[in-house]
């Protein structure tokens, strides 16, 4: 119920007729779409979907459960990832692509393995094309990724944004990744309450947790710039940073997400 109200709804797709009506390739994709199980029902199993996705945009102000970062905004749910968190990237590639054909301007990236994938790369390249921004989680084995790759969070496109996890104290999580050139800045990822499955409301910590912070605040500033280029936007966030001991000469930045500073 804390993010119903901000789901996005295909505007073209007529629920339920079994029709493709606009024609995108997927039936009845009326809040997106499933490629691990095939189907056009996204819905999160594992939770760790809904906690990201309440952080970016659980509706505020109505006397239920916790806000997300930004209160009007809609959330599109693109499922690669089955309900024990595998997946591939070829259906990370798939999920990018529906996004970018339906003109999404951010998408949260809170997922993270394999190798370099030279398909995954050209498809957030070509993102660019629509404005896009990727934000990706730095990943959690406590590594430097400069010289320990993690992706997608270090690929080189310049649409993407690398996020670190920080807690209340502004201390790096300890099992955060970092990167003097390659991690953007940090963000809130220790004990975050968040929305999860049936109704409920559950602390969780990550790099996963950090990134729809930074996820939000992207799609904020775009809101009350919708002129600005993914560049324009990208600076914007990482030019306010609130600077931090914790951070300085470990991430690019060496500062935390501040939204107020943004806007």
């Amino acid at each position: 119920p804390d993010l119903a109200a901000n789901m996005w709804t295909n505007p073209g797709e007529i629920a339920g007729n079994n029709i493709d009506d606009d024609g995108n390739g997927y039936v009845d994709d009326v809040h997106g779409w499933d490629w691990a199980y095939g189907d056009n029902d996204p819905s999160d199993v594992n939770g760790h979907g809904s906690h990201t996705s309440g952080t970016v945009g659980a509706v505020g102000n109505n006397g239920v459960g916790v806000v997300g970062v930004n209160w009007n905004v809609k959330i599109m749910a693109l499922k690669f990832l089955n309900d024990s968190g595998s997946g591939s990237t070829s259906n990370a590639i798939a999920a990018l692509n529906y996004a970018v054909n339906k003109g999404v301007k951010v998408s949260n990236n809170s997922w993270g393995g394999g190798g370099f994938s030279q398909g995954l790369y050209d498809a957030i390249e070509n993102s660019k094309s629509v404005g896009h921004l990727f934000i990706a989680a730095a990943g959690n084995s406590g590594v430097n990724t400069d010289t320990s790759a993690h992706y997608p969070s270090s690929y080189s496109n310049d649409n993407i944004i690398s996020v670190a996890a920080i807690d209340v104290n502004d201390a790096k999580a300890s099992w955060s990744n970092y990167g003097a050139t390659t991690v953007d800045l940090g963000a809130p990822g220790v004990d975050i309450l968040s929305t999860t499955p049936n109704n409920s409301y559950s602390y969780y910590s990550g790099t996963s947790m950090a990134t729809p912070h930074v996820a939000g605040a992207a799609a904020m500033v775009y809101a009350l710039n919708p002129t600005w280029t993914y560049g324009q936007v990208r600076d914007r966030i990482l030019s306010t940073v609130r600077p931090i001991a914790a951070l300085s000469g470990r991430t690019v930045t060496g500062g935390t997400l501040d939204l107020a500073a943004a806007v």
